[in-house]
């Protein structure tokens, strides 16, 4: 008998007004961790906005909700200075849509400390010191950071890239880096760079495109770390680190609308920007009212469209079939802020992932292509 009256409980929990009836099972991940993250709240909804259920993460991440077969699940991130809330279509029943917010607010952990010292290099006015997870810019030398477990592999060991720069009028200039890979002992690491290097080993890249804006990241032990600028369609990596691969991200196009082609793959394959890498430019048609937005169709052959609302306290991203022209949140939203609005094409997705767009990167051999145009709410 109690599982019986269980079972009622469950459909009745289950039943809607909206369409046949269908479980939606979601997981809430960390960044591109697979750390479960408990306490999110997940709403299931019409498109139009109708609340049909809601539920929280368990401590595996789950939540489980009754909704309609051509509904939506939304979730609600706490990220730092704003929430984090994302739209998507709800899976199929049986299956698990995984949802990657931001990183979980945690204390780091801090393992050692690494003590840097450098000859200052004339001309430079600022240095970026980049240990893995941890990024911080300095005037001088000597330095010492602390080193979180984030910043090291499972040995105890770092890679340090100190880059350097000056300013010309509201450019930033690279005038040269540093870097090495050192080991912690006793917790302790040290770092005395003996000079400056401008270039390194050649990263193949073609470009038939005009006026691009380039920029390589590096992976190494699962962390990034930022290329040096690219010059006059000239790009080198760091050959004093052990790197795994690299992605290329190029843009084109001019604020408020942009389009961008991004690839990843093992140091040192070709990369290669063409006009045919990239999606054409849209137009800006996006409309609210209440919280529901309304865009045109865009004649662009992609596999998502993604609207993006950033406003004082929270952001905001749909992530939705390319053919999506509308969608609703169940909850309110302020309306100040501004609103993107993305096509994305993607060599390898995933329909059962679904990564924010501040964190999505791409894995080898991955092609990303976008297209956007911003404007105010």
């Amino acid at each position: 008998m109690p599982r019986l009256v269980a079972l009622l409980l469950l459909v009745a929990a289950c039943r809607t007004e909206s369409g046949p009836q269908s479980i939606a099972r979601i997981r809430a991940l960390a960044g591109t961790q697979t750390v479960a993250w408990a306490g999110i709240t997940v709403y299931g909804h019409t498109a139009d906005g109708e609340l049909l259920a809601e539920d929280q993460t368990d401590a595996a991440g789950i939540a489980t909700l009754g909704v309609a077969y051509d509904s939506f699940v939304t979730l609600q991130f706490p990220d730092n200075e704003r929430t984090l809330i994302i739209t998507t279509p709800a899976p199929p029943e049986g299956s698990t849509l995984e949802v990657y917010g931001p990183t979980a607010p945690i204390s780091p952990l801090v393992v050692g400390t690494v003590h840097i010292d450098a000859p200052l290099l004339p001309g430079a006015t600022s240095y970026e010191i980049d240990i893995g997870c941890v990024t911080v810019t300095r005037t001088q030398f000597p330095e010492s950071l602390d080193v979180t477990a984030c910043s090291t592999n499972f040995d105890r060991e770092l890679d340090v890239v100190i880059r350097a720069f000056h300013d010309s009028g509201t450019t930033r200039v690279f005038d040269g880096y540093a870097a090495q890979h050192v080991p912690l002992v006793d917790g302790i690491g040290n770092f005395a760079a003996s000079g400056w290097k401008t270039t390194g080993p050649t990263l193949p890249l073609t470009v038939g495109v005009a006026n691009p804006e380039i920029n390589y990241t590096f992976y190494v032990d699962g962390n990034t770390y930022a290329g040096p600028p690219v010059v006059a369609n000239q790009a080198f990596y760091y050959d004093e680190l052990d790197i795994e691969s690299a992605s290329m991200r190029a843009r084109i196009g001019a604020t408020p609308a942009a389009q961008t082609y991004e690839v990843r793959g093992p140091i040192p394959t070709p990369f290669d920007v063409q006009p045919e890498r990239f999606l054409p430019p849209i137009e800006l048609s996006t409309t609210r009212a209440g919280d529901a937005f309304a865009w045109n169709p865009a004649p662009v052959t992609a596999d998502r469209v993604v609207l993006r609302v950033i406003a004082k306290t929270v952001t905001w991203e749909a992530i939705l079939p390319a053919d999506a022209t509308t969608i609703a949140l169940p909850i309110s939203i302020p309306d100040d802020g501004t609103t993107t609005l993305s096509y994305f094409r993607s060599s390898a997705l995933d329909p059962l992932e679904v990564y924010s767009t501040t964190i999505v990167a791409p894995a080898d051999a991955t092609q990303i292509a976008t297209t956007e145009i911003s404007g105010l709410l």
